[in-house]
């Protein structure tokens, strides 16, 4: 069961729907349970400040009962019915996603930008949210994007030994960097000075080794308004999928024909 509350802070008028579609990136996680909750959560914030959400998960192979990405990447014209569903602030739309993302980098000519053969399909939405695996992130599925993956990580020596070698892929094979958020709880107090000399560890050592300092932060996971920091925060980091003459969020109304796949909280 997950449990949604939103508190609507000081500065969010600021951040407004833009026309553009935008794209977010998230690393799958080992905790599967643990990550897709605190996705789920960021997405929820970020749909009450006004911004549709599509969930592409490539996580989850589609099938005949649960069609996805690679049945859009079939039949285009259906995207037409993809639409955010009225008035439903707390659902998601979730696509499985894992063979038509593995479609579209088999089909990509070479140096062929793959996102924007997205946006015609996923327009109505303001945001798309890739959740995958961090070598799928690490594709050229991202090349000549300026994506920010976010990554989850645990506070401790391993969490610090993953997260580093997730941000070797990122920089080595896609030229990006991440947002690295370390999920703690605010007692005992020793679990958030561990996290505080995890995210130290992290940063000296992909300093010393990548060259590049990642974008870090310490998230108190039992404090609701720290996931909505989180999400400002990775929303900052959105990079814009464009199509000429296409718009993204525009006003519609749910139709009839291609289903929509929701992950509800209840």
């Amino acid at each position: 069961m997950l449990e949604f509350g939103f508190h609507q802070g000081a500065g969010l008028s600021s951040h407004m729907p833009q026309n553009d579609l935008q794209l977010l990136a998230m690393a799958s996680t080992q905790d599967t349970n643990g990550g897709m909750e605190t996705l789920w959560q960021l997405c929820l914030h970020l749909q009450h400040l006004g911004y549709p959400v599509v969930v592409l998960d490539a996580t989850a192979p589609e099938n005949p009962r649960s069609p996805g990405l690679q049945q859009l990447l079939a039949h285009s014209a259906r995207a037409q019915d993809m639409r955010p569903a009225a008035g439903a602030a707390n659902t998601l739309a979730v696509l499985p996603a894992k063979l038509g993302l593995q479609t579209l980098l088999q089909q990509a000519e070479p140096g062929q930008p793959l996102l924007p053969l997205l946006q015609p399909l996923l327009r109505s939405y303001a945001l798309v949210v890739l959740h995958a695996p961090i070598d799928v992130l690490a594709s050229p599925l991202l090349d000549a994007s300026l994506a920010t993956p976010l990554i989850l990580m645990p506070p401790g020596q391993n969490g610090v030994i993953a997260t580093y070698r997730q941000l070797k892929l990122l920089a080595l094979h896609a030229g990006l960097n991440g947002l690295v958020a370390c999920m703690a709880r605010s007692y005992p107090a020793q679990q958030l000075r561990l996290a505080q000399d995890s995210l130290e560890s992290l940063r000296r050592c992909a300093m010393r080794h990548l060259g590049q300092q990642p974008r870090t932060t310490l998230i108190r996971a039992d404090r609701p308004q720290e996931l909505q920091r989180l999400a400002l925060q990775w929303l900052e980091n959105a990079c814009t999928i464009s199509a000429p003459g296409t718009f993204s969020a525009l006003p519609s109304i749910p139709k009839a024909g291609f289903p929509t796949y929701i992950a509800q909280s209840h």
